[in-house]
């Protein structure tokens, strides 16, 4: 399946960031809250929401609620599929 030069593009924009790199990271290995992936990587929780937020718009991270907490994950059958 051909992807289009906008979706390629934002791909690739929103991957264009230290702290979203070490996000796909951290999540490649387990599900976590923005508390801790904001810990982890020694950001605010809003600026760890904020990257989130970016990754979840181009469909590369997903988020189920657990609790009184929302457990991101990497979509890894969408970065395979870039």
């Amino acid at each position: 399946m051909e992807k289009s030069f906008e979706t390629l593009l934002a791909f690739f924009k929103a991957l264009a960031d230290a702290n979203r790199l070490k996000l796909v990271g951290v999540l490649a290995q387990k599900e976590a809250s923005v508390e801790e992936l904001a810990a982890m990587l020694e950001i605010s929780p809003s600026t760890a929401s904020h990257h989130l937020s970016k990754l979840a718009e181009i469909g590369l991270v997903t988020a189920r609620v657990d609790g009184y907490y929302n457990l991101y994950r990497l979509e890894t059958g969408a970065l395979e599929e870039m």
